[in-house]
């Protein structure tokens, strides 16, 4: 089990009676370099994290829905998030047709997301391709008279989404390969036997996803 995950799931530990949670944990890297006239103009390198509760309560005429996010991992933001979600249910319309998804047994899709160049890569050497890609487009085209920028970026991201309709007496059905669609997070469509309005799928997931990007524009005159 992943570590987002394994925060989920302590998570839904503290389900209250009459209520349902779920969660959706995320963290990542973003990095980027942008090159002009053969020096670095920008470089920046970010970690984001974040943790997003939707708590589920049923009523008279349907459920009601409180959601919270915070923008941090630490205890005291998760827990925030999970008070304010808990607060919010009282705000929210009863609605006969939502429901949290379920399980439908569908076998996941065994995909490869992640790119190990990535982290394998050091700043020196993205500097270096950012830079080298403008002189390479310099060089492609003697009507080429400037390259507005040079820019090599790449990110870092995993994500975890868990629920406690997936969780009954006390178990859950994990994914934590390294698998799904970019930037998808491995969530297929769940199916129900009542045609309430679904949310997210797979619902008790992990699914780490990175890439690398690269992108000149050059300015040419006639």
């Amino acid at each position: 089990m992943s570590e987002l995950l394994d925060l989920a799931h302590r998570l839904l530990e503290r389900a209250q009676s009459g209520e349902q949670l779920e969660v959706f944990v995320s963290r990542g890297v973003d990095s980027e370099v942008r090159a002009y006239q053969g020096e670095i103009e920008q470089l920046s390198n970010a970690a984001s994290s974040g943790i997003g509760v939707r708590v589920l309560r049923d009523g008279v005429n349907g459920a009601q829905v409180g959601t919270a996010w915070a923008g941090s991992l630490d205890d005291e933001a998760v827990e925030g998030a999970l008070r304010e979600a808990r607060d919010n249910v009282r705000f929210a319309t009863e609605d006969e047709y939502v429901t949290f998804a379920r399980p439908d047994g569908v076998a996941s899709a065994s995909l490869t997301l992640t790119d190990p160049g990535v982290r394998a890569t050091s700043m020196d050497d993205k500097i270096a391709m950012a830079i080298d890609l403008e002189k390479r487009v310099r060089a492609g085209d003697p009507r080429i008279r400037q390259v507005d920028s040079a820019t090599y970026s790449d990110y870092e991201a995993e994500a975890a989404i868990a629920s406690t309709t997936t969780m009954p007496n006390g178990s859950s059905r994990d994914d934590n390969t390294k698998n799904s669609q970019p930037q998808n997070s491995a969530m297929d469509v769940a199916r129900s036997a009542k045609p309430k309005r679904l949310t997210r799928s797979r619902m008790a997931s992990s699914s780490p996803c990175s890439a690398p990007r690269a992108a000149a524009r050059p300015r040419c005159c006639a």
